[in-house]
């Protein structure tokens, strides 16, 4: 999920954390909280050289004013020098509540970068399709025909997913429930047409 590159010149997209919403911990008010971009695995993405400097930002109402249905962006909250490690994550749907608990530890038992990644990962903010199925029911793979453009997806099927970390599984859905308020607040005052995430019943 977390790109890397040993590319000096490579601009990972890594940026410092200059601002947050009302409502977040004060730790975020730091230096030490730095952003970065990624994309979620769907058919049709591919990171190019510039991705991360292009997609760079750094607060969390810009994370969402730069997702639009079309790319499937996520954009990763994490401690560039942390003092301890989280240790569960809890994941949803920002408008509904979490659904998927993991411990980190035990999930990412044999892959070190990965896990090390999400123990300094305060927050990841993420725009997703609904289901595998919605997105092979919006007119991309259709039988005895050719790949069609993903120009014609239907940005509707995507959803806002917040996941939260913790140093405990209670603290981890408390952090969630945290974060996602004043996300949905932000999400809800935008009066801009970038916004089409399902809000999931």
């Amino acid at each position: 999920m977390f790109a890397t590159t040993e590319s000096e010149e490579f601009d990972n997209g890594y940026r410092h954390c200059e601002s947050h919403l009302f409502g977040f911990p004060d730790f975020w008010n730091t230096t030490d909280m730095l952003v970065s971009p990624g994309l979620n695995p769907v058919p049709w993405n591919c990171i190019y050289y510039s991705f991360y400097k292009d997609c760079a930002i750094t607060s969390v109402t810009e994370a969402l004013q730069c997702m639009d249905g079309s790319e499937y962006l996520f954009y990763r909250f994490f401690h560039q020098k942390p003092q301890r490690k989280y240790r569960f994550l809890a994941a949803g749907p920002a408008f509904e509540k979490p659904d998927e608990f993991i411990n980190i530890r035990t999930c990412y038992a044999s892959d070190i970068e990965e896990r090390e990644n999400w123990e300094s990962t305060a927050l990841v903010i993420s725009d997703e399709p609904m289901s595998t199925c919605d997105i092979m029911n919006v007119g991309l793979y259709e039988e005895d025909t050719d790949y069609e453009s993903p120009d014609f997806v239907d940005v509707t099927v995507c959803h806002l997913r917040i996941t939260a970390s913790g140093y405990t599984k209670k603290e981890a859905i408390e952090n969630w429930h945290r974060y996602a308020a004043p996300v949905r607040q932000l999400v809800d005052s935008m009066t801009d047409a970038c916004f089409n995430f399902r809000r999931a019943k």
